[in-house]
């Protein structure tokens, strides 16, 4: 189960997960096993993560923000 994005550290509007479709040399670097990475991206403001190989790295990585 996948824990609750939390709102933006910046604008405090919310956010959501995205997948992205990765490029031919992500999916080199990363070894992708789906073609895509993950990002959470403010719904306001667009502050995001980076891309990640897992949905719960993503999630991390933005409520580790605060």
């Amino acid at each position: 189960m996948y824990q609750d994005i939390k709102g933006c550290p910046f604008c405090g509007r919310g956010a959501n997960h995205y997948e992205k479709a990765a490029s031919n040399e992500e999916q080199l670097d990363f070894q992708l096993e789906n073609n895509c990475c993950h990002v959470v991206c403010c719904d306001l403001c667009f502050a995001s993560t980076g891309e990640y190989i897992t949905k719960q790295e993503a999630i991390d990585a933005w409520n580790s923000r605060y």
